[in-house]
């Protein structure tokens, strides 16, 4: 019987983004589920099953903070990295999560996964 692989969703409207860092996870074993909106995440059903979330914090369809407040109000709680294009401790000062500037290099996607993963979950 094989392990069971933890499930990240990463949610960018950027699809080298989300290439990128599929690639990346997929690459130490995880399964990675993609979404080009935050809309198209929560209407998948995966919110609850996911073991991580990697969001872009500015999407045209809605921030990255916009969905975090969705999965709140619907009583989910996952451990988040957010993707900046430029970092801004004071978008999110008291979130429990990680957060990642763009572009990013393979280890330090990696760092901020484990620590998200060992972090608490927002």
């Amino acid at each position: 019987m094989s392990a069971v692989k933890p499930l990240f969703c990463v949610v960018s409207d950027d699809a080298p983004l989300r290439s990128f860092v599929r690639s990346v996870l997929c690459s130490i074993g995880f399964d990675v589920q993609s979404f080009d909106a935050g809309s198209g995440f929560l209407l998948s059903g995966l919110a609850r099953r996911c073991d991580g979330l990697i969001i872009e914090t500015q999407m045209r369809d809605m921030t990255g903070l916009e969905l975090r407040q969705a999965l709140r109000e619907a009583g989910v709680l996952v451990a988040v990295i957010h993707l900046e294009r430029v970092h801004s401790a004071e978008a999110h000062p008291q979130e429990a999560c990680v957060t990642l500037t763009i572009p990013a290099q393979d280890g330090a996607l990696l760092t901020a996964v484990r620590s998200a993963l060992a972090g608490p979950k927002a």
